[in-house]
C-alpha cells in the first residue's frame, strides 16, 4: 500500500526552543493526535511551559490558567496557546465577521476545503453529541486516517473498496462511510475504538441495527456473510 522507499524521519524540531532533537519518547512526550506521533514541544521545553501556571490575555490583560478552559490550542505560538483568551478571542472573530463578512466567509470556506477531514470530523462530533444526549466522547481525523489505513481502505463489513472523500460532498458511492459500530442510540460511544470505515451500502444497510442483526440482515436479504469484531 506504502512505497517501500518512503523514508521516516528521526528528528524533530521543537516549537519552542527551536531546536532539534530525535522523535523518540526520552526527547518528547507521545501525542497520537500529531501526524508523527509525539508532542509539538520537547519534554525540557514541556516542564518549563507547566511551570507558567498562569498567562495573560494580550486583549484584556487579565491573567488565567494555562488551560483549555480560558485558551484556545494553538500550535504555532511559543507556549501553545493562542495570545487572546477565549472570551476575547471570540470577541475578535466576531468583530472580524460582523466588519467583513464576505471575507470571513471566504476564509472559512477556504479553511474547510483545506481541512476536509477536520471539518467533517468537528461536524460528526457535534450530530453525536446531539443525538446521544450526553457526553459519548469524541475523536480527531487522525485517528480516522490512520483507521482507514489499518482496514486497507476497504469496507470494515464487506471488504469492498472505499475512498476518503477529498471533497464536502458525498454523492460518489464508493466513498467511505465513518459509522458507529454499536449505534449511539443504543448506548454506543463517539471514540474510535468504536468506529469503522464502511462503505456506502452497508453503511446505509446497517443504520441503527445491533452488528449481530445486521448480520443476519445481510445474510437473509442480501446473501452476504459479513465478518464482525
Amino acid at each position: 500500500m506504502f512505497a517501500d522507499n518512503i523514508e521516516i524521519a528521526t528528528m524533530k524540531k521543537c516549537k519552542w526552543c527551536h531546536v532539534s532533537k530525535p522523535i523518540d519518547i526520552e526527547h518528547f512526550r507521545e501525542d497520537y493526535s500529531q501526524s508523527d506521533g509525539f508532542r509539538y514541544i520537547c519534554y525540557d521545553c514541556e516542564i518549563e511551559a507547566h511551570a507558567i501556571i498562569h498567562k495573560h490575555c494580550s486583549r484584556c490583560k487579565q491573567s488565567y490558567p494555562l488551560s483549555g478552559c480560558y485558551w484556545y490550542k494553538f500550535n504555532n505560538s511559543q507556549y501553545g496557546w493562542t495570545l487572546n483568551c477565549i472570551p476575547c478571542e471570540n470577541k475578535r472573530t466576531y468583530q472580524r465577521s460582523k466588519n467583513n463578512p464576505e471575507k470571513h466567509r471566504e476564509e472559512s470556506k477556504k479553511w474547510r476545503d483545506a481541512n476536509v477531514q477536520k471539518t467533517n470530523t468537528t461536524v460528526r462530533n457535534g450530530k453525536a453529541t446531539r443525538k446521544a444526549k450526553h457526553n459519548v466522547g469524541t475523536h480527531t481525523a487522525t485517528e480516522l486516517e490512520h483507521l482507514y489505513q489499518l482496514q486497507d481502505g476497504k469496507c470494515f463489513y464487506c471488504d469492498a473498496s472505499i475512498i476518503i472523500d477529498q471533497s464536502l460532498t458525498r454523492g460518489n458511492k464508493s466513498t467511505g462511510h465513518v459509522d458507529h459500530y454499536i449505534a449511539l442510540t443504543n448506548g454506543g460511544m463517539n471514540t474510535i475504538d468504536n468506529l469503522v470505515w464502511a462503505c456506502h451500502s452497508c453503511n446505509i444497510r446497517k443504520s441503527v441495527r445491533s452488528p449481530q442483526d445486521f448480520k443476519i440482515h445481510m445474510k437473509l436479504f442480501h446473501g452476504i456473510d459479513i465478518k464482525l469484531k
